[in-house]
């Protein structure tokens, strides 16, 4: 055992101590002798009992102030504590609800995505077939016209032959006759015109369709794109929130150890 002598008031004391702990057993002696002499100049002049009572009292009363500060300090942590794992409960559940939600939509979407490729398809295939007809439909017009201009050719020629050859009231009975299949000729034309006025309309609106569907299409892929950056921007946020939770709650628990220490420190003087 190590001898310290510490000055009290003015008085030497022999006091024993653990080895090494000389140090700290003259550091107390010095607060111990700074509170006395701080009592002794406002109380006056009193015994050296009284003294040492009433600074031993003051040490005493600062020592259980520090133990019921610790233990609010504890019972905050404990509070703190339990408060960040029920945000942190919360926090998950809402992650999870969001990534729920945003594969629930993405389902949707991508549903959605797919029946509008399927219509697009479907009217693809309407467009290339309408317009096959388109071509077909010029395709007769046009032997047609070579036709009427035959026919017209023919009845020129007919009609010549017949004024020279049979008389005027044969040439008319076959002019009439050749009228009457020209305008047979005409009104099939006029039919074929038809028909392929039909097909380019029905063209013009399948590709308005195709529009229509790539429109969409782009819409829900920002669409997508927004929800997922909303996504990451949450979980970010989540994760700065937990980590400055985390320090306040280790900077309050090292509080605590650090209020604790003194406590026990004044406890040991």
């Amino acid at each position: 055992m190590a001898q310290v002598t510490l000055t009290i008031a003015g008085r030497n004391y022999q006091v024993a101590c653990e080895d090494g702990q000389e140090t700290q057993a003259q550091s107390l002696g010095r607060e111990l002798d700074r509170r006395a002499m701080m009592l002794s100049k406002a109380t006056g002049a009193v015994s050296e009992g009284l003294l040492l009572t009433l600074t031993g009292l003051m040490i005493i009363d600062e020592m259980f102030e520090a133990r019921n500060s610790a233990t609010e300090a504890k019972d905050t942590i404990t509070r703190l504590q339990a408060e960040v794992k029920l945000l942190k409960a919360d926090h998950a559940s809402a992650i999870d609800a969001l990534d729920a939600e945003v594969e629930q939509r993405f389902g949707a979407l991508q549903s959605e995505r797919d029946e509008l490729v399927s219509a697009l398809e479907q009217a693809e295939g309407r467009a290339l077939a309408a317009e096959q007809a388109t071509e077909e439909q010029s395709a007769r017009l046009v032997e047609q016209q070579t036709q009427i201009d035959g026919l017209k050719a023919e009845l020129a020629e007919t009609v010549g032959e017949l004024a020279v050859l049979q008389g005027a009231t044969i040439a008319q009975h076959e002019m009439e006759k050749v009228q009457s299949e020209l305008e047979g000729v005409r009104a099939e034309l006029q039919t074929s015109k038809s028909e392929a006025e039909a097909a380019r309309a029905e063209l013009d609106e399948a590709k308005a369709a195709v529009q229509a569907a790539e429109a969409r299409v782009a819409e829900m892929k920002t669409t997508l794109e927004t929800a997922c950056q909303r996504l990451e921007q949450k979980r970010d946020d989540e994760v700065v929130r937990e980590r400055t939770q985390e320090a306040i709650a280790v900077a309050i628990e090292s509080l605590a150890e650090r209020v604790e220490s003194v406590a026990e420190s004044l406890v040991t003087a």
